[in-house]
């Protein structure tokens, strides 16, 4: 328990060290995964060799860490144009794109749970976007509202990952494939890396505790709680982002975003709660 709220809380202040890199979003995004990735194969390279296994190709990793590594990129972005609250919980749509992309997959509606849980959360985000304002459905929204989408697709595809393939090496692959990803992505848009030079301290710190540390904290999480536990402590992130802002930034939220908000948190806990399975009778 202690390891997921210090997982969620460590990511809640990416938001902060995001900012004061000074660097383009996509490069901090690219050195995240990369110095992620270089101390990844360092305990994959330990691992394979003390349990005597080899690090074979997982498709759905690859993928799953195509998705993570385009959400963060997203987050990114919209952490450099809208405020981080408003990041934060835009992204934490993410569970809610899955539970669609499921029903989509499966040919079959929601059920009643979920559809509460879609409304509560898409009412939030109407409302913590502003999107009765002319200037309501900025870019950073937009950039906000992707990062959730590839995060849903993040969770759906990683439904998908055969079991036999063990932690290091499904987290080795997502690595590999976000620093793919982004690179393409630094690669088409000739993004600098001037500032870099100047935040490496912050960047270095994303890359270590952000990227690694918090990775291997969620890990072991999730090894040792059920689902629900590990669902409503992750939850920790958007709040502590939220309260960074408000502290540090001074970023005011509305009335109406505000209510946005615990719309937001009300299907997070929905999300949460344990679903009531029907008694078989004989």
């Amino acid at each position: 328990m202690s390891a997921a709220l210090v997982a969620a809380v460590l990511m809640g202040c990416l938001g902060f060290l995001v900012r004061k890199t000074g660097a383009d979003a996509a490069v901090v995004a690219f050195f995240r995964f990369a110095i992620g990735f270089v101390l990844m194969s360092c305990v994959v390279l330990y691992y394979c060799r003390k349990k005597q296994e080899k690090v074979g190709f997982s498709p759905s990793s690859f993928f799953s860490g195509i998705s993570i590594g385009l959400c963060i990129l997203f987050y990114f972005f919209a952490l450099q144009n809208t405020s981080i609250g408003l990041a934060a919980f835009v992204m934490y749509l993410g569970p809610v794109f899955a539970i669609i992309g499921e029903a989509v997959m499966r040919r079959r509606l929601p059920g009643v749970r979920e559809w509460l849980i879609i409304v509560l959360a898409f009412s939030g985000f109407v409302m913590i976007s502003s999107l009765g304002d002319a200037e309501g459905l900025n870019k950073g929204t937009l950039y906000a509202l992707l990062s959730g989408i590839f995060y849903g697709g993040y969770i759906l595809i990683n439904r998908f990952i055969p079991g036999q393939i063990t932690l290091p090496v499904r987290v080795f692959w997502q690595f590999l494939a976000a620093v793919c990803a982004i690179g393409l992505v630094l690669l088409c848009t000739g993004c600098s890396f001037a500032g870099v030079a100047t935040g490496w301290p912050y960047v270095l710190t994303i890359g270590v505790v952000q990227g690694f540390a918090v990775l291997l904290l969620t890990g072991y999480a999730i090894k040792h709680l059920s689902a629900i536990e590990y669902g409503a402590l992750s939850y920790a992130e958007p709040l502590v982002a939220l309260l960074l802002g408000i502290v540090l930034y001074d970023e005011s939220m509305t009335t109406i975003q505000i209510v946005g908000i615990m719309l937001i948190v009300a299907g997070m806990v929905v999300q949460c709660l344990p679903e009531k399975r029907e008694k078989k009778t004989k």
